[in-house]
């Protein structure tokens, strides 16, 4: 038998919450916690959702959240938003997978916020990452990935493939068009 792949479900608008989690607990009953799920931290219910797939043996992958989302189902401020995201990783930390080599997600372009978690390149001592990895997309603060590596924070590159790359590439364009600055390099 060959090397199991983990596989990961995205998660796209809060109209697919839902529908996606539960794909995502079927899956995670018959395959175990090499499936793994994207949460949004900009969403109200992610800190519920969160312990949920947690108490279920679950391994999750944390953005902030791209799309737009109505007032009712998402912060709206980016600072809120920055708070969250500094806040479930704390979570996250707490809960170590019970099979070896696997981890949590932080799926984030965000040095800021990597810094302020302990996990972005700047960092002089070695992270204290315990679960948690990172995650960007190919081609997006590539000039930050070997200092990650070489702090020996756990790292990979998502490359987005298939037949419908572009079109997801473009909705998130032109869904947050703050997305751009990341893929231009800038803050």
């Amino acid at each position: 038998m060959g090397a199991q792949v983990p596989l990961w479900l995205d998660m796209e608008d809060a109209t697919y919450v839902d529908r996606t989690l539960d794909l995502y607990r079927r899956l995670l009953l018959r395959a175990g916690p090499r499936v793994g799920i994207c949460l949004q931290a900009y969403l109200h219910r992610t800190p519920m959702d969160l312990e949920e797939v947690l108490a279920a043996a679950g391994r999750i992958r944390l953005v902030k959240g791209a799309y737009r989302a109505s007032a009712a189902h998402a912060l709206q401020d980016r600072a809120a938003v920055d708070g969250a995201f500094l806040v479930l990783p704390e979570r996250l930390a707490r809960e170590p997978l019970t099979e070896p080599g696997l981890r949590h997600v932080l799926g984030t372009h965000d040095l800021g916020l990597l810094e302020r978690l302990g996990l972005g390149p700047a960092g002089n001592s070695p992270p204290e990452s315990g679960p948690l990895s990172v995650q960007m997309l190919y081609g997006i603060q590539e000039d930050a990935w070997d200092a990650l590596v070489r702090r020996d924070i756990p790292f990979r590159v998502l490359i987005s493939y298939g037949a419908h790359w572009y079109p997801w590439f473009m909705r998130r364009l032109a869904e947050r068009t703050s997305n751009l600055r990341f893929v231009l390099g800038r803050k």
